[in-house]
C-alpha cells in the first residue's frame, strides 16, 4: 500500500507543472493529453507499460508525424521502427534493466510533446500496465476539424490536378464532335420518386472507341423530363468489379441543355472498367434542385 501511495505522489509532482489531470484505476493510469506531457513511470523487468494513444499513430492526417527518440536503449526498449507501430494506438515500454537505471523517452506527434521519466523497479506494486493519455472535448473537437481541413485540402489539390489533366485531355469542341458517334450497346432506365413532378427518364447509351489517337472511353445519356427541366449538375460513375472492388471514374463530362425538354451528356474517361462486361456501374445523376436519381448499369 505504501508503494501504490508512493507511485501517486511521484506522478502527482511530475505532473504538477502541467496541471494535468489523472486517475488511478488498478495498474491503469489516465492522463489528459496536453501540449506538453511530463510522467514519470516506473517499469518492472519483464512486465512493459503500454503507452495508449486517442488516435493511430501513423495516422498521415496528423501533422506533425510521430517522432520518438529513448536515451537509454541499453536499459529500456521500445518499437525500433515505425513499421512495428502501423495502424496501431498502441506504444509499448520495455526493461531489462536493474534497479537504479533511468532514461528519459521523448515522444511528439500531431503538436503534442510527452517526456517520459523512466526508472527500473523490482516492486511489482509499482507496476503499471497501461497508461491511458485521453483528449480534453475542446482538442478532440480541435482534432477533428484539423483533420477535415486536411482532407478537404487534399480534395482540392486532387480536384485541382484532375481539372489539368481534364483540360488536356480532350477540348470541348472534341466533346461536341464525339456525342453524335453511334453506340454499340442500349439500355433504358426508368426511375421514380414519389410523384410525377420528380419523374425522370433517363436513356443511357454506352460506346468504346478510339477518337483523335487516345483511347477514349465513353457513356453518352440523355434525361427527358416531364414537369420540370431537369439540368444535370453533376454526374458520378462508380464502378465496381466483379471481385467486389470499387472505384470512382475519373474523366470529364459535357452536357447539352438546348434540346426541349431534354438534357443531353457525354461521359468520357480511360477507364476501361467503363465498359468492362465484367463492372456493375452505378451511375449518380443530381439536378439543379438536389434531386438524386440512382441508375444501376
Amino acid at each position: 500500500m505504501f508503494n501504490k501511495f508512493y507511485i501517486i505522489f511521484a506522478v502527482t509532482a511530475a505532473l504538477l507543472t502541467s496541471q494535468h489531470v489523472y486517475s488511478f484505476q488498478g495498474d491503469v493510469l489516465k492522463v489528459a493529453l496536453q501540449e506538453q506531457t511530463q510522467i514519470a513511470v516506473k517499469l518492472v523487468p519483464d512486465l512493459g507499460t503500454r503507452l495508449i494513444f486517442p488516435f493511430i499513430l501513423d495516422d498521415p492526417q496528423l501533422k506533425p508525424p510521430l517522432n520518438y527518440k529513448l536515451t537509454n536503449t541499453k536499459d529500456f526498449k521500445v518499437a525500433r521502427s515505425l513499421d512495428a507501430i502501423i495502424g496501431q494506438n498502441v506504444f509499448l515500454v520495455t526493461t531489462n534493466g536493474r534497479v537504479g537505471d533511468v532514461g528519459k523517452l521523448y515522444i511528439s506527434i500531431a503538436g503534442y510533446h510527452l517526456a517520459l521519466n523512466l526508472d527500473v523497479s523490482n516492486d511489482i506494486d509499482d507496476h503499471i500496465s497501461d497508461i491511458y493519455f485521453n483528449l480534453t472535448k475542446a482538442d478532440r473537437e480541435f482534432l477533428i476539424a484539423k483533420e477535415i481541413a486536411n482532407i478537404k485540402h487534399s480534395l482540392e489539390v486532387s480536384y485541382q490536378r484532375r481539372l489539368k489533366h481534364n483540360k488536356e485531355f480532350i477540348s470541348d469542341e472534341d466533346l461536341a464532335r464525339i456525342i453524335n458517334y453511334g453506340t454499340k450497346q442500349k439500355n433504358i432506365k426508368q426511375l421514380f420518386r414519389g410523384g410525377k413532378d420528380k419523374f425522370a427518364t433517363a436513356d443511357i447509351y454506352l460506346d468504346k472507341f478510339m477518337y483523335l489517337k487516345k483511347s477514349v472511353f465513353a457513356l453518352k445519356f440523355w434525361v427527358e423530363h416531364y414537369s420540370q427541366k431537369f439540368i444535370t449538375s453533376s454526374l458520378l460513375i462508380q464502378a465496381k468489379s466483379i471481385r467486389g472492388d470499387s472505384s470512382i471514374l475519373e474523366g470529364k463530362m459535357k452536357c447539352f441543355l438546348d434540346r426541349p425538354r431534354v438534357d443531353e451528356c457525354i461521359f468520357i474517361t480511360h477507364d476501361s472498367l467503363l465498359v468492362a462486361d465484367s463492372a456493375d456501374l452505378i451511375i449518380t445523376l443530381t439536378n439543379d434542385k438536389d434531386e438524386t436519381f440512382v441508375l444501376n448499369y
